[in-house]
């Protein structure tokens, strides 16, 4: 029993959270993590390449641009129209006009 008690408390108990810390600290440094693996020889990077596109705004649709690309097409006008019997309203008796002009 003294073994299995000795062996928990060895194991498990405050003793076991010890760490050892370097160069003499008696605190972990979280923050120093990418200047302790640096390699100096290395020249630093523009911030050119480190940004990339980020440095570039993206350019402003160009005003415009749906007419200029659609300007050498074909336009063909078809008309619907109706007879002259159809052309008074049933409801009213009233000559009916254009409600609304589709272009596609």
């Amino acid at each position: 029993m003294e073994q299995i008690t000795l062996l928990t408390h060895k194991k498990f108990g405050s003793g076991s959270d010890s760490v050892v810390y370097p160069d003499g600290c008696d605190q972990l440094s979280f923050f120093n993590e990418p200047e302790a693996a640096a390699d100096f020889s290395v020249p630093e990077p523009d911030l050119e390449d480190t940004l990339g596109n980020a440095g570039n705004p993206r350019k402003k649709k160009a005003k415009g641009k749906r007419e200029k690309d659609f300007s050498n097409l074909a336009t063909i006008v078809i008309e619907h129209e109706l007879p002259e019997s159809e052309r008074i309203c049933p409801n009213c008796s009233q000559p009916l006009h254009d409600m609304k002009v589709e272009i596609t």
